[in-house]
């Protein structure tokens, strides 16, 4: 059996402002525009933006999306600040990277992460450390 993504939605109370964030930051492109929804692809995934009159603020769904390297996740933080200025933008999170992650907020609120594997022996000489602080902790 094989499983893979049909699509995936994200409901948003304002489509042309999140998709306008997401192009900026992805540097992608809208497929298809109608009336209610907004199609475009990333790498290989079909995402659908439809909107809503009213977003259930319970409901939000979060994204994990991986670059190569802590240089393209450092230019990622650059745009998503950069947005956030351009915009106006003063009530989101300022974008945080933490170790090889960088978190970040969208204009409905969902939070996205997105991350570069860390090479083997600095992943290893973490676990380690880790280890070795609870033994002494």
């Amino acid at each position: 059996m094989t499983i893979s993504f049909g699509e995936i939605i994200l409901y948003s109370h304002n489509p042309a402002r999140l998709m306008h964030f997401i192009s900026f930051i992805l540097d992608l492109e809208a497929d298809l525009l109608d009336n209610e929804d907004i199609q475009f692809q990333f790498d290989g995934i079909k995402f659908k933006i439809h909107g809503l009159d009213k977003l259930n603020k319970k409901q939000k769904a979060s994204f994990r999306l991986k670059v190569c390297d802590e240089a393209e996740l450092a230019e990622i933080k650059n745009l998503v600040e950069f947005y956030y200025y351009k915009e106006g933008v003063d009530s989101f999170k300022l974008p945080l990277i933490h170790e090889n992650i960088l978190s970040f907020i969208d204009p409905d609120g969902r939070s996205w992460e997105i991350f570069y594997d860390l090479p083997l022996h600095n992943a290893m000489a973490k676990t380690i450390l880790q280890q070795s602080n609870v033994r002494n902790g």
